[in-house]
């Protein structure tokens, strides 16, 4: 989503060659990099919008996975910015 609208979140920690579905799938990676002033907040609503939209229990399950990493991130920049 982000990548396709032209806004960095992040970048990744190695120079392995990954092929999971970035960026969500950057969120739970232990690689992740994420940068303190991209648009989380936007980030954060697409994720939920998306989950309110998904019918199989297993995309939700991942889609709860990216919230609570976005949620983390959040509070993490909060709690330095503070």
């Amino acid at each position: 989503f982000f990548r396709l609208a032209g806004k960095t979140i992040g970048s990744c920690g190695t120079q392995a060659k990954c092929y999971q579905n970035a960026p969500i799938a950057c969120l739970t990676c232990p690689y992740f990099e994420p940068l303190i002033d991209a648009p989380w907040d936007k980030l954060l609503d697409y994720l939920i919008d998306d989950q309110a939209k998904e019918q199989t229990l297993r995309i939700k399950e991942i889609n709860l996975q990216a919230i609570k990493a976005v949620k983390d991130i959040i509070t993490l920049i909060d709690s330095e910015k503070n």
